[in-house]
C-alpha cells in the first residue's frame, strides 16, 4: 500500500463512515504493532469492536489504558511506563466485526479494590501473533464504547490514533 499515510494511516481505522478506509502497518517480522486512541477526555471503555481484514490480522491483542499521572492511587501506582495492561483478547482471522467486552468496566467497585484503572483519557492497542508471515495487520474498522464521566454513551467520536512500532 506504498507507505500512503492519508489512505491508510491510523485515523482510518477510527472512521466509521467509508467501509473502504483502513489502517495499514508495515509489518516487521518480530516487531510489535499498536496503535493509540487519545480520547481527549477521561472515558470509561466497556467494549472494543474491531474488523480486520482475513489474512492480515493478529491473533491476541493487548488493551492498555493510559495512566493518569496525577493520580496518586493504587490503581495508578501499578502502572508501568505510563500504560497499564487492562485486557488481553483472542482474535480471530476473519474479516467479520469482532466485539470483546473490557471486564475492568463492568464492575467498577471491585476493579477499583483490585486495583484496576477504569477510566483513561488514552488507549493503546498492542497486536501481537500475526497471522501474516511479515508482520503485517490490516484494520477496517475500531471502534470503543463505553462512558464519558458524565455517565454519557460515547463512542471514540472526536479520538486521535497514531501508530507505533516496536
Amino acid at each position: 500500500m506504498q507507505r500512503n499515510m492519508k489512505m491508510y494511516g491510523p485515523m482510518n481505522a477510527l472512521n466509521v463512515d467509508d467501509g473502504s478506509s483502513c489502517w495499514y502497518s508495515d509489518g516487521e517480522e518480530g516487531a510489535t504493532q499498536s496503535l493509540t486512541i487519545n480520547f481527549g477526555r477521561s472515558v470509561t471503555p466497556k467494549e472494543i469492536r474491531i474488523q480486520f481484514q482475513a489474512g492480515f490480522s493478529a491473533e491476541t491483542c493487548e488493551i492498555h489504558y493510559a495512566c493518569n499521572i496525577n493520580d496518586s492511587s493504587a490503581a495508578n501506582a501499578a502502572c508501568s511506563a505510563g500504560w497499564e495492561l487492562v485486557e488481553e483478547v483472542e482474535t480471530s482471522d476473519t474479516h467479520e466485526l469482532q466485539t470483546f467486552p473490557l471486564h475492568p468496566a463492568k464492575d467498577a467497585a471491585t476493579a477499583m479494590a483490585n486495583g484496576k484503572i477504569i477510566t483513561t483519557d488514552a488507549m493503546k492497542i498492542v497486536f501481537h501473533d500475526f497471522t501474516d508471515f511479515y508482520g503485517r495487520v490490516t484494520v477496517y474498522r475500531l471502534g470503543v464504547y463505553g462512558t464519558d464521566s458524565t455517565g454519557t454513551p460515547t463512542e471514540t467520536i472526536g479520538a486521535s490514533s497514531e501508530k507505533k512500532d516496536g
